[in-house]
């Protein structure tokens, strides 16, 4: 007698639970999540199961502090079938750090042969024109920023929330891994070996990782 296996998700219940599971593979990592608000196709708003709130932007649907790695507090957050699913958020600075540029900047240390050596995770948001890399934790803005031509580029204070996929966006955009977690098995680039290599992009010196 054939035993009887796990049964398939449809494609429909599998994007249904698409937001509870990359909530879960985030946690799985060490990483804090916390529900943030919906866009609705015209403002983003909150939603509590019964009544609904329009947010002025994206923003925590509890307290930051409330983020958690607990999966049972996570699965109730990001239950299937919810009315509105709350956008997921991840906090800085407990277990990495975040340096936010804008797309065309992010472009040129995306493609440097010292980035291509030591990929870290990376989320862009098609809205803003920004992108999000992960580094190691307990550093600060250097005073003299990244480089005369890295204008725009700044370490995210601690505490701070970054959206990550899956997420509904402004004008039908969207936000994606230009490296994902799981490509690196979570682990994220010391910030010291990144700062040098955003010097050298933005300064036009040699890669510093480069033979």
């Amino acid at each position: 007698m054939v035993g009887q296996g796990k049964r398939v998700l449809t494609p429909a219940e599998r994007a249904e639970r698409a937001p509870l599971d990359a909530a879960l593979s985030y946690a799985a990592l060490g990483w804090p999540v916390v529900g943030g608000s919906t866009w609705n196709g015209r403002n983003w708003e909150w939603h509590n199961g019964t009544t609904r709130k329009p947010t002025a932007e994206l923003a925590p649907i509890i307290p930051r502090d409330f983020a958690t790695t607990e999966l049972n507090q996570i699965t109730r957050w990001w239950q299937p079938r919810q009315v509105v699913m709350p956008t997921i958020l991840v906090v800085t600075g407990g277990r990495f750090d975040v340096i936010e540029m804008r797309g065309a900047v992010a472009v040129k240390v995306r493609r440097s042969t010292g980035f291509r050596r030591n990929r870290t995770p990376v989320v862009f948001r098609r809205d803003t024109d920004r992108a999000y890399f992960f580094t190691t934790t307990g550093w600060e803005q250097p005073s003299d920023g990244f480089g005369d031509e890295a204008g725009g580029v700044k370490l995210l204070k601690p505490r701070s929330l970054v959206l990550v996929p899956p997420a509904r966006l402004p004008g039908q955009a969207t936000a994606l891994w230009w490296v994902n977690p799981s490509e690196v098995k979570g682990k994220v680039i010391d910030y010291d070996t990144f700062e040098k290599f955003l010097r050298s992009v933005f300064a036009g010196t040699p890669d510093p990782d480069k033979p």
